[in-house]
């Protein structure tokens, strides 16, 4: 199917789940296992969630880029004009937020690594409450969390002169409302907060700030 063809009916909640390319196996494997079960079992207030791989298809030619609301969506795999490198991380955050809030009518985005486990149905359920409009960001929040100046996670003063970091939801697994998510995503094009490439996290959590 193509995102054209990818028009479900209004959903509680949309999971994004970040993948590679070259992962299929990985992917296999979170079929079998906490997507399958939860997919396989009714809501009982009906309410209703779907979810996506998010891949890479490579930088478009200048001139050439698809927008993004027709980037393709084969089965339960999306394609971005992404790279896939860890140091280009909130750059594909970034597309795969825009991707659902253009092409998605949900109330809440549950972003997740491949190595996370969801119970969908019951995080579907703890944020019921949350409609598409509200103001809402969450997740497992690290408090005062030092600022790296080294290492796989680090950040520049120049992004980043603090010494800790805000407090910002764990990249593992957070939840945005589609409005909040929508807000960060103009944010962040708009260039007013910083694009910190490998920290994808506190990338969103301080773009979600800005935003109000």
């Amino acid at each position: 199917a193509s995102t054209a063809e990818y028009r479900p009916p209004k959903l509680s909640m949309f999971v994004a789940v970040l993948s590679a390319r070259d992962r299929t196996t990985h992917r296999d494997a979170l079929r079998r296992s906490w997507l399958r079960t939860s997919l396989e079992q009714r809501p009982a207030d009906g309410s209703t969630w779907d979810y996506g791989f998010f891949v890479r298809a490579g930088q478009c030619a200048p001139g050439h880029c698809l927008k993004m609301s027709q980037q393709p969506m084969r089965g339960d795999v999306v394609t971005l004009q992404v790279d896939d490198t860890y140091d280009r991380l909130s750059s594909k955050v970034l597309r795969m937020l825009q991707w659902v809030t253009e092409t998605v009518d949900c109330n809440v985005i549950l972003k997740v690594d491949e190595d996370t486990w969801v119970d969908a149905l019951a995080t579907a359920e703890a944020l019921k409450h949350v409609t598409a409009a509200s103001a809402f960001y969450g997740g497992r929040l690290a408090h005062e969390y030092p600022v790296l100046r080294e290492g796989v996670w680090k950040v520049s003063r120049k992004d980043l002169p603090s010494v800790n970091h805000s407090d910002y939801a764990l990249g593992g697994a957070y939840a945005l409302s589609r409005s909040t998510a929508q807000q960060a995503v103009m944010t962040l094009y708009a260039g007013h907060t910083p694009m910190i490439a490998n920290v994808e996290d506190v990338t969103i959590s301080l773009a979600v700030r800005a935003a109000g």
